[in-house]
C-alpha cells in the first residue's frame, strides 16, 4: 500500500481539514494510478502547470523535491501541511523563497498526497526563465537572445484583475493560493486586524471567499482542498502594499489606457472612499 504521508519536513504548519480521508476511495485510486500509460503527464491549466504521477513517480518526485531544496544556496523554503482529522497529510505546500529576502515568495509548489497531483503557481515559469538565461550566458555566447527579459517585458503589460469588483488589484489586496488570482482587502470583508495579520505572514497560504464557496460546492468526500485557512493565515503582500502581477491568459489580455501608478492607486482610494467598490 503506497502511504498518504509522502514526506515530513523538520518544520511546518499545520492545517486540519475539517474532514477524515476515506483510505478505501484513496486506496482505489492509487491501484488505477498504476495503470496510467505515462508516468507524469503534463497539463498547463489556468496559467498552472499542473503534473499527475504514477505512485512510484510521485514518491520518487517528492524525494528529489525534498533533496533539492535542503541545502539551495539561493533559496528558502517553507513547508506547509494539511491534515486530515485523523492526523493524515492529504496536501504539503511548499514556499519557495528569496534567500535574501525571505518575505518574497518566488514560486508555490502544492503536492497533493492522496491524488498524487502537483501543482505549480505560474510564477515559477518566470523562474525556470531565469535560471535558463544564467545557464545560457554561462557560455558566452553573444548571439543568445535573453529570453527571460522577453518574458518579463511581455507580462509587464497584464494586469490582475479582481474578481468581485472587476478593478485593478494595484494596492490593498492579496492573493488567493487556490484561484492565483489577487482580490481587494475589501471586497474580501477583511477588518483591520486581520489585514495586519495577513501583511505579517506573507508565505502563508490563503484562500479567497470565492474559491471557499466553489469548494464547498463539491463533496466532502472528494480528496482536495476544500477548506478556508482563517483569515489570520497571512497571504503574500508586496512591501509596498502592491500586489504582484502575473500572467493574464492571452485570450482575455486587456489593454488599459496609460496612467501612471502613483494616478491609478490614488483613483482606488478614492473609489474605496466614495463607497464604489460595494
Amino acid at each position: 500500500m503506497i502511504p498518504t504521508q509522502v514526506f515530513t519536513p523538520s518544520k511546518a504548519n499545520v492545517t486540519v481539514k475539517n474532514y477524515v480521508l476515506n483510505e478505501k476511495k484513496v486506496v482505489k485510486k492509487l491501484i488505477d494510478a498504476t495503470d496510467r500509460d505515462i508516468d507524469v503527464h503534463f497539463e498547463y491549466k489556468h496559467g498552472n502547470i499542473v503534473l499527475e504521477f504514477t505512485p512510484a513517480a510521485y514518491l520518487h518526485f517528492a524525494d528529489c523535491i525534498q533533496a533539492h531544496f535542503s541545502n539551495h544556496a539561493m533559496v528558502d523554503v517553507k513547508n506547509f501541511e494539511r491534515k486530515d482529522k485523523a492526523g493524515k497529510i492529504v496536501e504539503t505546500s511548499l514556499s519557495v523563497l528569496k534567500k535574501e529576502n525571505s518575505k518574497f515568495q518566488l514560486y508555490r509548489i502544492n503536492m497533493y498526497n492522496s491524488t498524487m497531483r502537483v501543482e505549480l503557481n505560474s510564477k515559477i515559469r518566470e523562474a525556470c526563465l531565469k535560471l535558463v538565461n544564467n545557464t545560457v550566458s554561462h557560455l558566452g555566447n553573444p548571439s543568445t537572445t535573453n529570453i527571460s527579459a522577453l518574458s518579463i517585458k511581455a507580462d509587464s503589460t497584464n494586469v490582475d484583475i479582481c474578481p468581485k469588483c472587476n478593478r485593478k488589484c494595484l494596492s490593498k489586496c492579496i492573493e488567493c493560493s487556490v484561484g492565483n488570482h489577487w482580490i481587494h482587502f475589501k471586497c474580501e470583508k477583511l477588518n483591520k486586524e486581520q489585514i495586519n495579520t495577513l501583511e505579517q505572514s506573507p508565505d502563508v497560504p490563503y484562500v479567497c471567499s470565492i474559491c471557499t464557496k466553489r469548494q464547498g460546492n463539491v463533496s466532502s468526500n472528494m480528496i482536495s482542498s476544500t477548506s478556508l485557512p482563517p483569515p489570520t493565515s497571512g497571504k503574500s503582500v508586496t512591501s509596498d502594499g502592491v500586489g504582484e502581477t502575473q500572467s493574464v491568459q492571452k485570450s482575455q489580455q486587456i489593454n488599459y489606457p496609460s496612467v501612471t501608478l502613483a494616478e491609478s492607486i490614488l483613483s482606488e482610494e478614492v473609489n474605496i472612499r466614495s463607497g464604489k467598490y460595494d
